[in-house]
């Protein structure tokens, strides 16, 4: 499920933020955010990323992002 907000940044310009959090039981497993500078664009990018997200799979895919095998290993 994604949550937009609304924000002002230093230089007064209007931001949005999508954060996306995923539950299992009552734990967050998962959440990222995106900030973008439309509403629509926040909107659209935060109903896609959320349904690209409700394979398990792919979540799990994005959490562990950027790790390299040597910091597995």
């Amino acid at each position: 499920m994604a949550t937009i907000r609304a924000w002002r940044n230093a230089k007064g310009e209007l931001r949005y933020t999508a954060q996306i959090r995923i539950f299992r039981g009552s734990r967050v497993v998962y959440t990222e955010s995106e900030t973008f500078g439309k509403k629509a664009l926040v909107k659209t990018r935060a109903v896609k990323r959320a349904a690209e997200l409700r394979d398990p799979a792919e979540w799990h895919k994005s959490k562990h992002r950027g790790i390299t095998l040597g910091q597995v290993l």
